[in-house]
C-alpha cells in the first residue's frame, strides 16, 4: 500500500508536474473518501430536477434518431434500417473527429505535432488556473469544468 502511495506521489511530483502534466488537484492519499468529502460531492451534484430534465432531453434525442431510422414506421428496425442508423452514427462521429483534428492543428498544415497538442493542454491549464499561481485547486477545476459545460450547452442551443 505504501509503495502504491509512493508511486502516485512520484507521478504527481515528477516530470509531469505543473501545467505540462495537468496535475490538477490535491487528493487524499488514503485511497479513500472521508464523510466530509462525500458530503461535498453530494452538495455539488446537480439537483434531481436538472438530472431529470437532462435525461428527458437525451431520451427525446434518442427517440428522434430512432424515428428517423425507422423508415417504415413499424416501431422496429430491420437489418437495413439498423445499418443505416449505424452508418449515420459513424458519419457524425467521423465529423466530430475531423473537427477536433482541425481545431488542434493550429498551424493548418494537416499534421499534429507534440508542440500543438502541448500548447492546447497548457492553454486548458491556464484557463483553469484562475488565480495564476501555477496550480489548479479542486475548486478552480470544478469552476472550469462547469464553465466548459455551460459553453457547450450554449453552443448546442445555437
Amino acid at each position: 500500500r505504501q509503495a502504491r502511495r509512493d508511486r502516485r506521489m512520484e507521478r504527481r511530483n515528477g516530470a509531469g508536474a505543473g501545467p505540462e502534466g495537468m496535475i490538477a488537484e490535491e487528493r487524499d492519499m488514503r485511497a479513500g473518501v472521508s464523510v466530509e468529502e462525500m458530503r461535498e460531492m453530494a452538495a455539488n451534484r446537480a439537483a434531481p430536477e436538472a438530472r431529470q430534465s437532462r435525461r428527458a432531453e437525451r431520451m427525446a434525442r434518442r427517440e428522434q434518431v430512432w424515428n428517423e431510422a425507422d423508415a417504415n414506421s413499424n416501431g422496429s428496425l430491420d437489418r437495413t434500417e439498423f445499418a443505416t442508423l449505424a452508418d449515420s452514427r459513424h458519419a457524425r462521429r467521423s465529423n466530430r473527429r475531423d473537427t477536433r483534428f482541425e481545431r488542434q492543428d493550429t498551424d493548418g498544415d494537416g499534421v499534429l505535432t507534440l508542440a500543438e497538442l502541448s500548447a492546447r493542454r497548457i492553454a486548458m491549464f491556464e484557463r483553469a488556473d484562475a488565480d495564476s499561481d501555477g496550480m489548479v485547486t479542486p475548486e478552480e477545476r470544478r469552476a472550469a469544468r462547469q464553465s466548459r459545460r455551460a459553453e457547450r450547452r450554449q453552443n448546442r442551443a445555437n
